[in-house]
């Protein structure tokens, strides 16, 4: 690991620390990096009522969203655990919530917590995904 991405994973770390996981202890940071340079992140969120918790695409998500932060700039997302050996995806209600407000060929990182990744583009991750046009009716 080169001495830029060791920083990067240290970031991640660090950002790790602020996840809400007394019941799984299982740590997820979505960040969400800009063309620009800029950025945001969402780590999740776990609640007693399981289905109640939030995942840190969708606190990144919504923390966009709720800030009137642009998603059509959006260049990658880096999904990362410090507690996950094997390479981290997101999940199947992620994707979905995802593919409604970002652009298909956004590059999707997923990290081992060694900082190994792998790459794709989310239309690959998520292919034939549902978007608000295809629920329309006809008149």
């Amino acid at each position: 690991m080169n001495d830029q991405n060791s920083k990067f994973i240290e970031q991640l770390n660090n950002l790790a620390k602020k996840a809400y996981v007394p019941y799984s202890h299982f740590r997820v940071v979505a960040y969400f990096e800009n063309n620009d340079g800029s950025f945001f992140s969402g780590i999740n969120i776990e609640n007693v009522a399981y289905p109640n918790s939030m995942c840190a695409e969708r606190v990144g998500l919504v923390s966009a969203i709720n800030n009137n932060l642009s998603l059509n700039n959006l260049k990658i997302i880096h999904i990362y655990s410090p507690d996950s050996k094997d390479y981290l995806s997101p999940c199947g209600g992620c994707r979905q919530s995802l593919s409604e407000h970002i652009n298909d060929n956004v590059e999707i990182r997923m990290y081992k917590n060694n900082g190994e990744y792998i790459s794709k583009k989310f239309n690959e991750l998520f292919p034939l995904s549902i978007k608000p046009e295809n629920i329309k009716g006809e008149n």
